[in-house]
């Protein structure tokens, strides 16, 4: 998923200060580790850090439930322990929505005890990261629990203003995708009035990225008419595109709920079809 594709690429700068919040201990991450290679079922481990003092650190980030997730982790955490020589500490970011949808590890006694540590980031201390010298890590501070959003996402629009343009754009690409994780676009592009923020999708690589690659084909045709105004037939036209192409032809009575929705019903449709299986999930 896109807003998975989204914090990959932010990690590229190791987030020091969420991994010292979380480990409880400083950490000094000293490179990444390349995970291509490591891979189960044609997946691989999200990313791997190195510290100074050479402990491993494999980070999952997870945004919708998945009943196999424990199993998955653990053949990872063999292919890092074969790969290494050392055994990795893991940490998992729950992303989504709703009740955190994975296990936390596996009991099969008296063969088998393993566990890892599974963060729900709605309850992380996201005023402590927004603190943080690096503007990706501040950023990731929206998917966590803030005691006042609209002076968070303030405060870091005015860090991004304050970038060289290049950067400035794809930060603002990185807010504008996490914060539709957590409902937060519209507080995002009202306190954006106020800031000297420009943002144009052609111009922007990773924006572009979205816009070709999108979560659906349908958030590609109409994302950046919908950023720019915010439309309500804009929104429609977007979600049904979007159902469209991945469910195929909606029935009449789907096409009509979209038809009749408000705008905020729409907006909450479009952002449970990053994490929703069926239609009946995504419209309820």
């Amino acid at each position: 998923m896109k807003y998975d594709a989204t914090l990959k690429r932010m990690f590229h700068q190791p987030p020091q200060r969420l991994l010292s919040l979380v480990l409880g201990e400083p950490v000094v991450v000293s490179r990444m580790l390349p995970t291509e290679l490591i891979t189960v079922a044609n997946l691989h481990p999200d990313v791997l850090f190195e510290t100074d003092h050479g402990v491993l650190i494999h980070t999952e980030l997870q945004g919708y439930r998945s009943d196999d997730f424990a199993q998955r982790n653990l053949l990872y955490f063999a292919l890092v322990l074969r790969d290494y020589g050392r055994a990795p500490v893991q940490i998992v970011f729950w992303l989504g929505p709703g009740k955190v949808g994975i296990d936390d590890g596996l009991s099969h006694p008296p063969a088998l005890e393993y566990q890892y540590r599974v963060i729900d980031l709605r309850e992380f201390d996201g005023d402590w990261l927004l603190e943080s010298a690096d503007i990706e890590e501040a950023i990731f501070a929206i998917l966590c629990k803030l005691s006042n959003q609209r002076e968070a996402v303030a405060g870091i629009l005015a860090r991004i203003s304050r970038l060289p343009l290049p950067a400035q754009r794809e930060a603002m690409s990185e807010l504008l995708v996490l914060s539709g994780l957590r409902g937060l676009e519209n507080l995002v592009h009202e306190e954006r009035q106020h800031m000297p923020v420009s943002i144009d999708i052609h111009e922007n690589t990773f924006l572009e990225g979205i816009y070709q690659e999108g979560i659906e084909k349908g958030i590609e045709k109409g994302i950046e008419k919908g950023i720019e105004t915010g439309a309500h037939q804009t929104a429609r036209d977007i979600l049904l595109n979007g159902l469209t192409d991945r469910f195929g032809e909606l029935t009449a009575e789907k096409r009509d709920r979209i038809a009749r929705a408000d705008i905020q019903t729409i907006l909450r449709w479009t952002r449970q079809a990053f994490t929703g299986t069926t239609i009946d999930e995504i419209l309820n």
